[in-house]
């Protein structure tokens, strides 16, 4: 999934997704992280928000941080810089450097030094 993933065939991650799910296996933390790299790459923030939510609530899995990374990155590529800092805001487990790099990124490239300096 990752392979395909970096090369930008966005739709292969996704059917290899559904594939493995339609024959019964279950998706790990790695599944979700490269879905989420995918979505964040092809600027698919629908698709990543929804993903993210069916990692938690229909596989029950934890998100970790690079889970948390991937979706912060995708919200700030697409301006939506509020709502990552409200992700961030209500993470359960502390934000590395990571994380905080695709947040002050998304802020300078929007405008948002105000978001930054909080």
């Amino acid at each position: 999934m990752a392979g395909y993933g970096v090369h930008g065939m966005f739709g292969d991650v996704f059917g290899l997704f559904e594939r493995m799910v339609e024959e019964g296996q279950k998706p790990d933390e790695l599944t979700f992280t490269s879905l989420l790299t995918a979505c964040c790459h092809g600027g698919l923030i629908e698709k990543g928000k929804e993903y993210f939510v069916m990692m938690k609530r229909k596989f029950d899995l934890r998100p970790g941080l690079q889970h948390y990374t991937c979706l912060v990155d995708l919200l700030g590529r697409l301006g939506q810089v509020e709502e990552a800092e409200k992700l961030i805001m209500e993470m359960e487990i502390e934000p590395d450097e990571a994380l905080w790099g695709a947040m002050l990124i998304a802020c300078r490239i929007h405008g948002k030094a105000d978001v930054a300096d909080a």
